[in-house]
């Protein structure tokens, strides 16, 4: 059997206009996700990108327990979906307005160390996010019900600048919440237990 194996320099994009789609398990050299309206891309199968992933704006690429391997950059300009217990060989760059969400199925599992957007823990049942290390987001954290994250015994801080929802867990240890916005107003919105 013969995959598809794009050579130095190429680009495949995916473009889709209602989805979801499945991601070509192939070797990509750069590979963009440029849907004009919401349309969501998930992995079947572990990605090997040898140059840049790109995610633009109304795109989600689920990458749905696989560990994807890219070489160069991964610029994240929409949502990157995962479970928690992936292995990501390129830490993002989350541009304005992306998205990181966490929505894994056993847990518990430990908070990637990258710089965030926003970010998002949405399991459906009952999981836990551990932090490896102080938590930077330049915009907004949301813990949905049935989620828990929890600064372990390290204490780790949180730098948030934009709105913090806590719907179920948060549990600082003695871990500080700094709300760090240059200017405007920030929300704190707490139906659940623990608000840092």
């Amino acid at each position: 059997t013969t995959l598809f194996r794009s050579s130095a320099g190429s680009l495949v994009k995916y473009d889709g206009t209602s989805g979801p789609y499945n991601v070509k398990a192939w070797t990509y050299d750069d590979l963009q996700f440029s849907s004009a309206s919401a349309t969501t891309y998930s992995l079947t199968a572990a990605l090997t990108v040898n140059d840049v992933l790109t995610i633009d704006a109304n795109n989600t690429l689920d990458i749905k327990g696989y560990n994807p391997t890219v070489t160069t950059s991964i610029a994240n300009n929409g949502t990157l979906k995962l479970y928690g217990g992936e292995t990501v060989s390129t830490s993002p760059t989350n541009g304005s307005g992306s998205l990181v969400q966490y929505y894994g199925v056993s847990g518990p599992y430990t908070v990637k160390n990258w710089t965030y957007d926003s970010i998002q823990f949405s399991s459906s049942s009952s999981t836990a996010y551990n932090l490896p290390a102080t938590l930077t987001v330049n915009s907004n954290l949301t813990i949905d019900a049935n989620n828990t994250l929890d600064a372990t015994a390290s204490s780790y801080g949180i730098n948030i600048a934009g709105n913090w929802t806590n719907n179920d867990t948060f549990t600082p240890q003695g871990g500080t919440v700094t709300f760090n916005a240059s200017s405007g107003t920030q929300t704190l919105n707490s139906g659940g237990t623990g608000t840092g």
